[in-house]
């Protein structure tokens, strides 16, 4: 009772937007860390106390309420929050699925205004949830099929997706190159080995199955032992261009990992890993390419939660060739360095750019002249433009003779440090002039008496 009022106190106190997060496992801790790193407030719901005392421990910006109780619960949706006017949205992570979709039907209940992103991978409980007014739902095997798909037909923009995703200063990730020159043998058949099979002969690729006991036969399918090498052998593994150990078992997955690597020493391995305490043994193995459900549902939450910008921007990539896309890479790793760019949204109005709409409430603004140092105007910062939304149409990569208006909603990629120097372009009047103008206006009273000049917002 003391626990639970407590944290009814400090979500009361909270006066600022904040995500409600139901399910702290391993995907709602990253969820909450890139929350916390973009200085947004969250509260936690978790059945587990373990789960719910480690936001104690962690190192967060600010004080993070969080709650041990059953998020199926309205009741304590509504301790948590979901009613508050500040509940930016709701996000339903929990291993459960059926738990995620009681936090999406309380939420269209409660606070139907309110936006829901939820986990599921079920396709009744995904129907379930698009008849309730229809949530963000992010199906982690649906999202990594789609991305192993481009990352085999377009390594270029794979990596340009998870880079613009990661830690600011991530590392640019390796490239997946010359991988749909062959066949592949998939090592399981449930709902993962599904998706990916579809994805995969989408793209016109030989898939050939290997499984024990599927639920969902094929007229093809090699039903023995999946790390039996004699089953390998049969599905041509001497010449096959890559394996995925796609079980909902990890020590069944390591054992088809080591059988593949016996007889195929340089086949591609795509490995799930389902259980976080196994890390170290798939690291162990150095898998070519892991996929790890927890990690896939956090990425494309933050994606969702970084600025809703971001995740137009990234549909927008996947649709791209690769010459685009190494393009991109070539011209952010220029502006904004080696490391993964800072991403900001910026909106054109009084509220988050005073000055800068003073000013153009008298003359055109380009983006190229926006983008000049207030040090020195004849330097540029070291911004990108990604995308402008005007009026609700998107505007990909747009070029510096571009016009700015009233309303514009622009897509940021900067180099550290470089968007608190574009801050003094669009809050500080005298700053404004200088880099339009290229003369300096003193912003104080007395340096103004002094050179005979008016502060540009000056009405008098």
């Amino acid at each position: 009772a003391l626990a639970l009022q407590q944290f009814r106190r400090k979500v009361h106190r909270l006066h600022e937007p904040f995500w409600l997060i139901a399910g702290h496992g391993i995907t709602g801790e990253i969820v909450g860390k890139r929350l916390d790193a973009l200085f947004r407030r969250f509260v936690a719901i978790d059945t587990d106390p373990i789960r719910i005392d480690l936001l104690e421990l962690g190192a967060y910006n600010a004080d993070v309420p969080g709650l041990v109780a059953d998020a199926r619960n309205p009741e304590v949706l509504g301790v948590a929050g979901l009613n508050n006017p500040n509940c930016a949205g709701v996000l339903a992570l929990t291993d459960d699925e059926e738990a995620n979709l009681a936090v999406v039907m309380a939420a269209r209940t409660i606070s139907p205004n309110v936006p829901v992103i939820a986990r599921a991978s079920s396709v009744t409980i995904k129907l379930r949830m698009r008849a309730a007014a229809g949530p963000t739902i992010i199906d982690p095997f649906d999202r990594f099929g789609d991305h192993f798909r481009i990352a085999l037909r377009a390594p270029a923009t794979e990596q340009l997706t998870h880079w613009l995703v990661d830690e600011v200063g991530a590392p640019l990730p390796h490239a997946i190159e010359h991988l749909n020159q062959g066949h592949w043998i998939l090592c399981g058949f449930g709902r993962f080995g599904r998706e990916l099979a579809k994805d995969l002969r989408g793209d016109g690729l030989d898939v050939r199955i290997i499984d024990d006991n599927p639920i969902h036969p094929e007229p093809d399918i090699i039903r023995r032992d999946l790390a039996d090498p004699d089953a390998l052998r049969e599905a041509g593994i001497e010449s096959a261009i890559g394996i995925v150990a796609g079980t909902d078992n990890d020590i069944t997955n390591l054992s088809i990992v080591v059988s593949a690597r016996m007889v195929n020493p340089t086949i591609f391995i795509v490995a799930r890993q389902n259980q976080p305490v196994n890390a170290e043994l798939f690291a162990a193995l150095d898998i070519d390419l892991l996929m790890q459900p927890t990690a896939v549902t956090a990425e494309e939450a933050i994606s969702y939660l970084s600025t809703p910008l971001l995740h137009q921007f990234l549909t927008y990539v996947s649709h791209q060739d690769e010459a685009w896309s190494a393009a991109l890479i070539a011209r952010l790793q220029e502006e904004c360095g080696e490391g993964s760019p800072e991403l900001s949204r910026l909106s054109v109005n009084a509220s988050e750019a005073p000055a800068l709409v003073r000013w153009m409430s008298a003359h055109d603004v380009s983006i190229g002249d926006l983008l000049r140092d207030p040090e020195d105007r004849s330097e540029r910062l070291h911004i990108v433009v990604l995308m402008i939304e005007r009026d609700g149409v998107l505007m990909q990569m747009p070029g510096d003779d571009v016009q700015l208006q009233l309303g514009d909603r622009l897509l940021l990629a900067a180099r550290e440090r470089a968007n608190s120097a574009l801050d003094a372009t669009l809050s500080i009047d005298s700053t404004t002039a200088y880099v339009f103008t290229g003369h300096a206006v003193p912003s104080s009273w007395i340096g103004r008496t002094l050179t005979g000049r008016r502060n540009p917002d000056s009405t008098a």
